[in-house]
């Protein structure tokens, strides 16, 4: 069993292990041009008044009889968007790049047809859990193809019910059992959380949290109810938290370690999880750097988020 302290929203968890401290939204007229004169009446063909004052010539015909640029048949329509003529419903950062790759939400039997209320991946599988009110999609990273689905009940009983406004794994690899990931689901009032087996993939749960500690009294943190998504960097390979736990807390480390970002529609707040389990201060959303990239996803269009291997995903909600 294996649990992750203050990862998520409970500051309380105990660490998974002694290695704890240090993986789209959603979804003109059409007249005939004018043909003028019949052309035996427009004159001989060395009348100069044939090309310019022959109705079948005149040159305002094309445009102003609603011909090729106002028929409906040939009308090009809107532009297409970023995901072509499908609204996206997916965006992932690759390792920290200087533009996010926009796709559809994709299709297919196991492909989510509800609103998505949160995600996590397992990083060790290259697969991340999508789920809605109801249902779960198991999404596999490397192709974003669909791979299976179920109802959401079946993994998650205690959670029954419940709207979630985020979840994340702490990854096998990160101390503790190699072949299990702790899984949190968190509600607006309630963190449930669970271990998952990477090879059966069986999940079992652990245990529900209510009392989220004295980091949740910050200014700095989020209002609960306006969480949007959340994702867990055990690394900050990137830099993206610039936090110092020395500063914070008084603690050894002078750089972030292990944090959580949880998205509001206006900003980011960086959760330290390695050393402090403090809220360091937030940061308005258009400025923190990921979200400073070119094709980054609008506020409206975060429904749910995780961090796999360096990349960052976003999903509509």
């Amino acid at each position: 069993m294996r649990t992750f302290s203050a990862l998520l929203f409970a500051s309380t968890l105990t660490a998974c292990a002694a290695g704890h401290p240090g993986e789209t939204p959603r979804h003109g007229d059409g007249g005939t041009p004018d043909a003028g004169a019949p052309v035996e009446d427009a004159g001989p063909p060395e009348d100069a008044g044939s090309v310019t004052d022959a109705g079948g010539a005149d040159a305002g015909a094309p445009t102003d009889a609603g011909g090729a640029r106002d028929a409906g048949g040939l009308d090009a329509g809107p532009p297409l968007g970023p995901c072509g003529a499908e609204p996206c419903g997916l965006w992932v950062l690759r390792d920290d790049g200087a533009s996010w790759a926009p796709s559809p939400i994709g299709s297919g039997a196991f492909a989510p047809a509800a609103p998505i209320e949160a995600a996590f991946d397992v990083e060790s599988l290259g697969i991340a859990y999508v789920l809605t009110a109801t249902t779960y999609h198991v999404l596999r990273l490397s192709d974003r193809a669909w791979t299976s689905a179920g109802t959401r009940d079946d993994l998650f009983p205690q959670a029954s019910g419940v709207s979630l406004v985020a979840a994340t794994a702490v990854p096998a690899s990160h101390g503790g059992e190699l072949d299990e990931e702790g899984v949190q689901l968190a509600g607006a009032g309630t963190v449930y959380v669970y271990d998952l087996n990477v090879t059966t993939r069986a999940v079992v749960f652990v245990s529900a949290i209510t009392d989220f500690g004295d980091a949740w009294t910050s200014p700095e943190a989020p209002v609960r109810t306006e969480i949007q998504a959340e994702f867990l960097d055990i690394t900050n390979e990137h830099g993206w938290n610039t936090a110092s736990p020395s500063a914070l807390c008084g603690a050894r480390p002078t750089t972030v370690g292990p944090y959580i970002g949880l998205l509001t529609s206006s900003r980011v707040h960086l959760h330290e999880a390695g050393s402090c389990f403090e809220f360091s201060e937030s940061v308005p959303r258009a400025s923190f750097p990921p979200f400073a990239r070119a094709n980054a996803p609008d506020a409206a269009s975060v429904g749910a988020a995780f961090y796999n291997a360096g990349d960052l995903w976003i999903l509509a909600p």
